[in-house]
């Protein structure tokens, strides 16, 4: 692609980490293994993200020489969130949008509040209510991930948090008494399979 594509049609974003060492100081060092892998590929950041468990400091970023290769606003933290929904905002406050309009020479449109107004409905939730999620793979977790962010959303819409429990649907039938376990629960979610005739 880097070959064969415009300029203007490509952008490169590098996500790297940067560790914190025991006395808590950001290091730099994998991001500099990381961009010279990149570089010695033939291939230059257009913008660096750089991954750490606190707020990247101004420091930190000046004082690599590999994250002084993109303009400033193309250096932008991620630091681990209260929630995932909360990245798109920081990487917003930090420029990372301006400036890949820029670079890929988008107009932008008519701004939008609707992210704003999920994140505070979010921030603002002060109840929690369980949901038992019943189905045949209830121990593979990331096969269920669009339900699991189906009733994150209408929890936010409602104003609560859900916290789902995963029940192996196959329990019930090895011991049927235990279908009073349900009780517990403000909400029942069953996942139906579709025979495949096997």
């Amino acid at each position: 692609m880097h070959s064969e594509e415009r300029e203007e049609d490509i952008v490169f974003v590098h996500v790297t980490l940067v560790p914190l060492d025991t006395q808590g100081e950001q290091k730099t060092k994998p991001t500099q293994h990381s961009v010279k892998e990149l570089r010695s590929l033939g291939l230059q950041p257009d913008a660096i993200v750089a991954r750490c468990k606190e707020p990247v400091l101004s420091d930190t970023k000046s004082r690599s020489p590999f994250f002084a290769m993109c303009p400033q606003k193309a250096v932008v933290g991620a630091h681990d969130a209260k929630d995932i929904y909360y990245v798109p905002s920081l990487m917003e406050q930090e420029g990372l949008s301006d400036h890949l309009m820029d670079k890929l020479k988008l107009t932008p449109k008519e701004e939008s509040h609707e992210w704003d107004e999920l994140i505070k409905k979010l921030a603002s939730i002060d109840r929690e209510i369980r949901v038992g999620v019943v189905g045949k793979y209830a121990h593979l977790g990331d096969s269920y991930i669009s339900i699991n962010e189906a009733l994150k959303h209408a929890g936010i819409e409602c104003g609560c948090r859900i916290k789902i429990d995963w029940i192996d649907a196959e329990e019930f039938e090895r011991k049927p008494d235990t279908i009073d376990l349900l009780l517990k629960y403000n909400g029942i979610l069953v996942r139906r399979f579709r025979s495949t005739g096997n």
